[in-house]
């Protein structure tokens, strides 16, 4: 499952505090897509301070994001929509040690994907969302996962190769 993955296109739930809570700005609960639903939006934080998620059109107005379609399924902290066909850059997140320590690992590696550890050597500007796709058995065990960025719109035709081979 490693590797530049063209055909990434399918349905998918994004859960806004992974992507958005990140990228945050003092917006208001209502101005957030998802949280409408939420009877005390606050569920996620300890104090009032706790930055609210950034609507995704002024996120995709600062940085690059895959052709979407809003599919108008939301409810408290998330929003489906579907993601159009493009190449991706992912890898393996590594479980053996804790899913903390898997997700830092598999950041750090495709961060040095787009700061130039690629074919062309070239630096990729960061793009969203950050993806996480976890595999899971009957009973909701995790069996695998791995971590995608999405490749810039500039490199889509043209994707520079990972020099990593696990990624």
């Amino acid at each position: 499952s490693s590797g530049i993955n063209a055909e990434y296109g399918m349905f998918i739930k994004l859960v806004a505090l992974s992507v958005l809570l990140v990228l945050g700005n003092a917006y208001s609960w209502s101005e957030a897509n998802g949280y409408d639903d939420c009877e005390e939006p606050e569920f996620m934080c300890r104090s009032k301070s706790c930055p609210k998620p950034e609507p995704l059109s002024k996120i995709c107005a600062k940085y690059d994001c895959p052709n979407i379609e809003h599919l108008n399924i939301s409810g408290c902290g998330f929003e489906a929509r579907k993601l159009f066909a493009a190449s991706w850059v992912l890898t393996d997140i590594d479980l053996s040690e804790s899913m903390e320590a898997g997700n830092k690992a598999a950041f750090w590696k495709l961060f040095k994907y787009i700061n130039g550890a690629n074919d062309q050597g070239v630096k990729i500007d960061m793009t969203v969302p950050v993806i996480n796709r976890w595999h899971m058995n009957d009973k909701y065990e995790v069996l695998g996962a791995y971590m995608a960025f999405y490749i810039p719109t500039v490199h889509q035709s043209n994707p520079p190769l990972p020099t990593d081979d696990s990624v």
